[in-house]
């Protein structure tokens, strides 16, 4: 098994060095010699949708991690591996469907403040997106045992 643990780090890397990029254009237009360029809408969107995913990922890896420090492991022998589980959990799938619609909730309540609290709320989101849809939708039970 390839190690993949450089990878990772470089794709964090790249999505933290994007966000400063991002975080650093003037998102309210641009002035190009006499005609003014407007910025798009959709770019703020789609760059804070990005934002929440990158939450979603970076909280299904500690709540994973937090997990497994509960059961009293203290290190990752497998790197690759541990990524791998992260991304065949159920905790990251729930948490992906569930993005859309605590972004649009988000979105629709802040949409008029600047792009960094959005980008800072938004990420936030992400990260405890299980605990928001946890009091939205309740988890309910199934009894395994069957019906009399």
């Amino acid at each position: 098994m390839k190690n993949i643990t450089i990878p990772i780090f470089g794709f964090i890397l790249s999505v933290l060095a994007g966000y400063y990029y991002w975080s650093n254009i003037n998102l309210q237009g641009t002035n190009f010699g006499a005609v003014a360029i407007e910025d798009s809408p959709a770019l703020k969107i789609l760059i804070a949708y990005l934002i929440t995913l990158l939450g979603v990922l970076l909280g299904t890896i500690y709540r994973n991690l937090q997990e497994r420090k509960l059961k009293g492991r203290n290190s990752i022998n497998k790197p690759g591996a541990f990524f791998k589980s992260v991304f065949k959990s159920i905790d990251f799938w729930m948490s992906l469907c569930a993005s859309p619609l605590v972004f649009m909730v988000l979105y629709n309540s802040i949409s008029n403040s600047s792009f960094s609290s959005l980008a800072v709320i938004a990420f936030e989101n992400g990260f405890f997106i299980t605990l928001i849809m946890d009091k939205l939708i309740p988890s309910t039970t199934v009894d395994p045992s069957p019906s009399k």
